[in-house]
């Protein structure tokens, strides 16, 4: 009970300095208000966890100072400042206009349900799921041992260094002050909420009316994948709602709304590599809503922001001794650094967008292979394993003949996206 009230603490306080921080940019609108708020206290997270890495003091007591120092000056600058609140007041009736419509009132009453379920699960029932219990969780207790977020030394699974760390970092912070992992479902919890509510708004910003736009809206909670994510500590709902939170942002007209889509940009880059698949679209979005000096301000905070969220790679490649660019990978497929974290991203892309690809051939250690890309066939760094390469069969995809691998063996031939992956000598 009192780990709880500890940690109940130490998010109230997370709250108070990001909610100070948010009115100091003179947002209009509750939607930009409440989701800068969720913007600005993922971010303290993040540097209050790197700063005290810096000293060792990454601890209960130390976090818990931190935050309240943030907290304290945030409240002060609040008070000297005096910033206009946004009218909260009008979330009320907004939400009974809303209601009105019964096919949102209905839908509304749905996403409550599920998202009473789906707590439920987060906080009474144990993570399961592979990715969580080898690296999400693993370096997040290795942090919390070692007092300091950084490389972890004799790492088993690549991934526990070699893949960013922000949602793990919040992660992170509910078993520091907790001193349990029964909390770390909710991160993604909220960042669904705050997916939501950023969709919300984006539909209203390309000119959607409010009931349409919250039907939209409200239809995303309700996705399987979404579902079936949502409590657990993955950190995919966390890569959704930061591109959603850009997205907001972006559209937005100030200079305070680029501030905070920069802050999300960086927390994006920082979360996974696959937030590098929507930089494309943020990008393209960036350069319709902006024009002239705007447009080179919006720009040049994107590229220091994206520089500032892929600091991690350097860091820790460099304290493990590898260079910036890390090294080629391990038998499981997951390397480190830049190049690695390439090599997958671009797998990402082709099965994202179906790409026709065939991969002909994988070297032994899963490293480099030959593509085939409409017919030209080029050596590629691709991270992966033969023994892990998914094998599914689908009406539409047809199976290619088993092959002889690079040690003599026949090989498992399997489909995949939309090119036939097999293993064959180089």
């Amino acid at each position: 009970m009192g780990t709880t009230v500890v940690l109940l603490l130490g998010f109230c306080l997370l709250g108070i300095a990001a909610a100070c921080g948010a009115s100091l940019l003179h947002l209009r609108g509750i939607v930009s208000f409440v989701l800068a708020v969720a913007v600005f206290g993922f971010a303290e997270i993040v540097a209050v966890s790197h700063a005290l890495s810096l000293f060792g003091a990454y601890t209960r007591v130390w976090f818990l100072l931190a935050v309240g120092a943030l907290a304290v000056a945030a409240v002060v600058t609040f008070i000297v400042l005096r910033p206009p609140w946004p009218p909260l007041g009008r979330a009320g009736t907004v939400a009974r206009h809303l209601v009105g419509d019964p096919v949102v009132a209905v839908l509304a009453g749905v996403v409550v349900l599920e998202l009473g379920y789906l707590t439920a699960l987060a906080l009474f029932t144990p993570p399961t799921e592979g990715d969580v219990l080898t690296y999400h969780l693993t370096r997040a207790l290795f942090w919390i041992q070692q007092h300091g977020v950084g490389s972890v030394p004799d790492a088993t699974d690549n991934r526990i260094n070699g893949l960013p760390a922000d949602a793990e970092l919040a992660q992170g912070a509910t078993m520091l002050l907790s001193g349990s992992i029964r909390f770390t479902g909710l991160v993604q919890l909220t960042s669904l909420v705050v997916a939501v509510l950023a969709i919300y708004g984006t539909a209203c910003r390309i000119g959607f009316a409010r009931r349409p736009a919250a039907f939209g809206a409200l239809l995303f909670p309700t996705l399987t994948v979404v579902a079936l994510q949502a409590p657990t500590a993955l950190n995919d709902l966390v890569v959704a709602a930061l591109v959603a939170a850009v997205m907001y942002f972006t559209l937005g007209r100030t200079l305070g709304e680029i501030a905070v889509a920069g802050v999300a940009l960086a927390l994006l880059v920082g979360t996974k590599p696959t937030g590098l698949l929507a930089l494309p679209l943020l990008f393209l979005v960036c350069i319709l809503s902006y024009r002239g000096r705007k447009l080179a301000v919006a720009l040049a905070v994107g590229v220091a922001c994206i520089i500032v969220g892929a600091a991690w790679y350097g860091f820790v490649n460099a304290a493990a001794g590898k260079g910036v660019f890390g090294e080629p990978g391990d038998s499981s497929g997951h390397g480190g650094g830049v190049l690695a974290v390439a090599a997958r991203t671009t797998r990402y892309a082709v099965e994202e967008f179906e790409v026709p690809a065939k991969i002909p051939a994988i070297g032994h250690q899963g490293v480099l292979g030959q593509a085939s890309l409409h017919g030209e066939v080029v050596q590629v760094p691709l991270g992966l394993d033969r023994d892990r390469l998914p094998h599914r069969d689908t009406p539409h995809r047809q199976r290619v003949p088993p092959a002889t691998s690079c040690n003599g063996t026949k090989a498992r031939p399997c489909a995949w996206a939309t090119g036939s992956f097999v293993m064959a000598p180089a």
